[in-house]
């Protein structure tokens, strides 16, 4: 009897699977599974932006040491001469790029 009762408890999942029909702990796993994605796309979105912020903060840095600074005069004339933020962040970067190199 034992037998039957695992072969009809075989067969029941065979028709559950055949029809679609989940069974409450594959319901909570795919509730797991959605929930999680949610989080990995929003830990992407956050490491997009913190990455922007770090750059930005580099960007500020740099333009505080050398703003009021003589010996750079022709690094900073794209800067001070930017019509845009994206020229100004343009000139900014390439200024940083600059002394790097100046520095190697």
């Amino acid at each position: 009897m034992n037998g039957m009762n695992q072969h009809a408890n075989g067969s029941a999942e065979w028709h559950r699977e055949q029809l679609g029909i989940k069974t409450p702990e594959q319901k909570r796993i795919e509730r797991l599974e959605e929930h999680l994605k949610r989080h990995v796309r929003r830990i992407a979105e956050l490491e997009a932006e913190l990455a922007e912020c770090k750059r930005d903060a580099e960007r500020y840095q740099w333009l505080r040491e050398y703003w009021i600074n003589e010996d750079f005069d022709m690094i900073l004339y794209p800067v001070n001469n930017a019509k845009t933020i994206d020229q100004l962040d343009s000139a900014i970067d390439s200024a940083i790029s600059a002394l790097k190199g100046e520095g190697k």
